[in-house]
């Protein structure tokens, strides 16, 4: 409770993080850290998935909230892929976007609910549709880079859509 912001959530005290390693669970229950606290602490993005997916997700939920105006009260995410400049595959759209060592480019579908009072014609993508049952709003498919400013240690998200 009071971590939302590090963890993107709204808080319910019914849910629970499993973690998966005895080791780490005990390190962030000795820090007090939630578990996004815990894999931001690990920096090597281009090296940790985990790290890296987190990552991807924290700044899509803060785009999301920033582009909609509070027009949404969650969203969740399902990252498919995640590319670096390490990328040895064949599609020749991935080798050509030049990705600096600490960029990356991922692909991910995502889901969105309004608040009561959200117009859903503003939050309904071209691809998205309404789920009537649940009021989410799914959007199939999106791609994106996050550029890593080395300047600013940061990294800030581009060309959000449907392809680069």
């Amino acid at each position: 409770d009071g971590r939302e912001d590090s963890t993107g959530y709204t808080y319910e005290p019914w849910h629970l993080r499993y973690v998966g390693n005895k080791d780490i669970a005990k390190e962030i229950m000795d820090k007090n850290m939630t578990f996004e606290e815990y894999l931001e602490s690990q920096k090597d993005l281009v090296n940790n998935h985990e790290a890296a997916k987190l990552k991807i997700e924290q700044t899509l939920q803060k785009e999301l909230k920033k582009m909609y105006n509070d027009k949404i009260s969650n969203s969740r995410f399902n990252v498919k892929n995640i590319y670096t400049s390490k990328y040895d595959g064949d599609d020749e759209t991935i080798k050509g976007l030049k990705l600096g060592d600490k960029d990356l480019a991922f692909d991910v579908e995502f889901e969105m609910l309004p608040t009561e009072d959200g117009d859903i014609n503003e939050l309904t993508v071209p691809d998205g549709e309404m789920n009537e049952t649940t009021g989410w709003i799914t959007d199939k498919h999106r791609v994106g880079i996050l550029k890593y400013n080395n300047k600013t240690k940061t990294y800030k998200l581009e060309n959000f859509g449907t392809g680069w």
